[in-house]
């Protein structure tokens, strides 16, 4: 068995994926990493609460508009696709018969 060195000096461009072979400066490196993305998103999430207890009805009121709004553009989106499609169809039908 490998003993981990403690005077090794890990560098930034040693970190790799985990595997067997990895040294112990790659394990540490992404244990730090993922120590570092949890932190993250626990500080996301404590924002999120603050904002839902602040401004969460007004937020669902506008997200509810917006939503609204983007159903009716797809919907028109599709509308217009199709008469598109009709269209070509059409001009495409005369055109073979020339």
């Amino acid at each position: 068995m490998s003993e981990c060195k403690t005077d090794t000096k890990c560098s930034s461009n040693t970190m790799k994926s985990h595997s067997k072979k990895e040294g112990s400066c790659d394990i540490i490196r992404n244990m730090e990493k993922l120590a570092n993305q949890a932190w993250e998103e626990l500080f996301k999430e404590k924002v999120k609460k603050h904002y839902e207890h602040s401004i969460g009805q007004k937020m669902d009121e506008s997200a509810k508009i917006v939503a609204e709004q983007m159903v009716n553009l797809w919907k028109n989106k599709m509308i217009a696709r199709e008469a598109k499609r009709d269209y070509e169809y059409k001009l495409f039908s005369t055109m073979k018969e020339q």
